[in-house]
């Protein structure tokens, strides 16, 4: 049982795919059933599909009626048997077993013959019948059986054309809508490289109408007039049919639009060969936004490099402070996504200004260059007075991220290293310098980098001091809760503690801790 439903599953999905249930009456299929009633001197004659429940007509002759159940179908038996070149034959269907009580035989159309000839696909599926009916009782020829057959086999034929051609134009019409909505150019041209059809983002991209351009070399419609020498080789060598040619090259040049400049672009043509020549697809793609984007990554990597080397510039001056710029800007990180997922500072934190701590906070201390080095490198605590001049580094950083300022005004990463170079030694209380700025007047960038060169200071040896362990540096940033530091980035810090150990030990430091 099993067995024979998958096969009935495969056979209805094959009935399904010739798409022809319920279809209009098509003089084709009505022909073969007027020839097949004339062939066997028949009364009846119709073009059967067996569904689950029930048979349709496709054609009918001699009998009104669109259809009717499977149960008393005799094109059931037709479809069912082991022999499917075989035609179905009942002589006498009131002397069959099978038949004689089944009410098309008891009553209307009153059948006694019926000689049914399978419609089989390509694929052996068998879809319904070809056959042919008689009130009275007789047996078929076997030359209008064989003839039975060759229409069967013509009927089967014809709906499988049918069914490719309505494919083809479904494909066609996709292809259509492919190319119409596509974000490339396309554009078909001939041997002789002129226009045959242009799509309309063609037109958007080149400002040229498909009525304008059809016919016109493709040259003149998308080469600049000044580059057409310089490029003509290479343009051409898109287009060779040769057996050495690289055909479906992709090249980027520069094209032309109708009105305005010139725009960096993406070429591929692919050739396609038909019965009349050669025939070129032309896809362009305009790369503009790409080579924008491509320049911005390069001019950040080397604005990350220059960054780097300034801050390394700097941390060189003073060399106990060793992987200093990468614990820093590692811990301003991780400080600065703990606020965005606590929902802190909302209409600050976004993934820009996270990537901007990172990449600007090695700049906090790069005025230092400008401190003496007999402050900068005393080997000891120093001085008031020079502990008065270690104190303009501040401020020393912010004038000389300002003249960059003046050079490219309203560039964020400049603003945000300005802010952070003069700023990350206030104090959240208000007494700490250059400016004695107080709570949140002071920018959060700097109230981040404030805690983590403080942890980093304290975790790390100094000439005048050991390094301290974490519980140690994490008992004075909790006192200095709301004096040094903001009770919000402490709240950070206490929330990602583990995650300032695991960076204090992969940057690595010096092993002489103080307890």
């Amino acid at each position: 049982m099993e067995d024979w439903s998958r096969s009935e599953e495969r056979r209805l999905v094959a009935l399904r795919h010739l798409n022809i249930l319920n279809t209009p009456r098509e003089k084709t299929f009505d022909d073969v059933a007027q020839l097949a009633s004339q062939l066997l001197a028949a009364p009846i004659a119709l073009v059967s599909l067996v569904e689950r429940e029930h048979q349709w007509f496709k054609a009918c002759v001699g009998l009104n009626a669109n259809e009717t159940s499977r149960e008393v179908s005799f094109c059931s038996h037709a479809i069912a048997q082991e022999d499917l070149e075989a035609v179905f034959v009942v002589r006498d269907a009131m002397q069959d077993p099978r038949f004689c009580n089944n009410p098309l035989v008891t009553g209307p159309p009153h059948i006694r013959m019926y000689a049914g000839a399978p419609l089989v696909t390509r694929d052996g599926q068998p879809v319904g019948s070809l056959c042919v009916i008689d009130t009275k009782p007789g047996q078929p020829t076997q030359g209008q059986l064989d003839a039975l057959r060759v229409l069967a086999r013509s009927v089967i034929a014809q709906m499988e054309l049918r069914q490719s051609a309505q494919d083809l134009r479904e494909s066609e019409e996709l292809n259509r809508l492919i190319v119409n909505t596509a974000s490339d150019a396309v554009i078909t041209v001939n041997t002789e490289r002129r226009v045959m059809a242009w799509n309309p983002q063609a037109h958007a991209i080149f400002g040229v109408s498909e009525a304008d351009a059809r016919g016109q070399p493709l040259e003149h419609l998308i080469i600049p007039p000044d580059s057409r020498g310089v490029d003509a080789a290479t343009f051409s060598g898109l287009f060779a049919v040769d057996k050495d040619a690289r055909l479906n090259r992709h090249i980027e040049t520069s094209l032309r639009k109708l009105e305005g400049p010139t725009f960096p672009a993406e070429v591929c043509v692919p050739p396609l060969q038909t019965r009349d020549g050669w025939m070129f697809s032309v896809f362009v793609r305009d790369i503009s936004e790409r080579k924008r984007e491509e320049s911005e990554r390069r001019e950040a990597e080397t604005r990350d490099v220059v960054i780097f080397a300034m801050a390394r510039l700097a941390e060189s001056r003073d060399p106990e402070t060793g992987a200093h710029i990468e614990r820093v800007q590692s811990y301003c990180q991780a400080l600065a996504e703990q606020l965005a997922a606590a929902g802190q500072h909302q209409s600050l934190i976004d993934p820009e200004f996270i990537h901007l701590m990172y990449r600007t906070s090695p700049l906090h201390d790069i005025g230092k260059v400008g401190i003496p080095d007999d402050v900068l490198l005393k080997p000891g605590r120093l001085s008031d007075r020079e502990f008065e001049i270690m104190k303009t580094h501040p401020t020393i950083g912010a004038e000389t991220l300002e003249a960059a300022m003046a050079r490219f005004p309203n560039t964020r990463f400049l603003q945000m290293a300005r802010d952070i170079a003069v700023t990350h030694h206030e104090r959240f209380d208000g007494t700490g310098y250059p400016s004695r700025l107080k709570g949140e007047d002071i920018p959060l960038c700097g109230r981040i980098v404030a805690l983590a060169d403080v942890y980093d200071a304290l975790t790390s040896r100094r000439v005048y001091k050991a390094a301290f362990t974490h519980h140690v540096a994490r008992g004075i940033i909790v006192r200095e809760s709301g004096k040094q530091f903001d009770p919000a980035i402490v709240a950070a810090f206490l929330a990602i503690e583990d995650k300032f150990e695991a960076i204090y030990k992969r940057f690595g430091v010096s092993s002489s801790v103080a307890a």
